[in-house]
């Protein structure tokens, strides 16, 4: 989960790079290049929210672990929620 977590961070700080860039090239009325970024910046989106996807995942398959492995124990567990989300500190 840290790799994605980390992949994810990489990704974000290469938009933030990107709309720089974008922004540089139209000041400066290269407005092609402008357009090939925001391009690229469409592509870096979506492929955060496919790796956003697959760390929720991950996030949903360690929560019915932990719950089977409570449930072993003799400790009544269930998932009671699949669509949880998680708020930023």
């Amino acid at each position: 989960m840290r790799g994605l977590k980390l992949e994810i961070d990489k990704e974000k700080a290469c938009c933030r790079d990107i709309i720089m860039a974008i922004n540089r090239h139209f000041k400066e009325g290269q407005y092609e290049l402008a357009y090939k970024r925001m391009a690229d910046l469409e592509e870096s989106m979506q492929y955060i929210d496919s790796l956003e996807d697959r760390l929720k995942e991950q996030r949903r398959i360690g929560l019915f672990s932990l719950a089977d492995k409570l449930n072993r124990r003799g400790w009544k567990a269930q998932v009671i929620q699949l669509n949880a989300y998680t708020t930023k500190q």
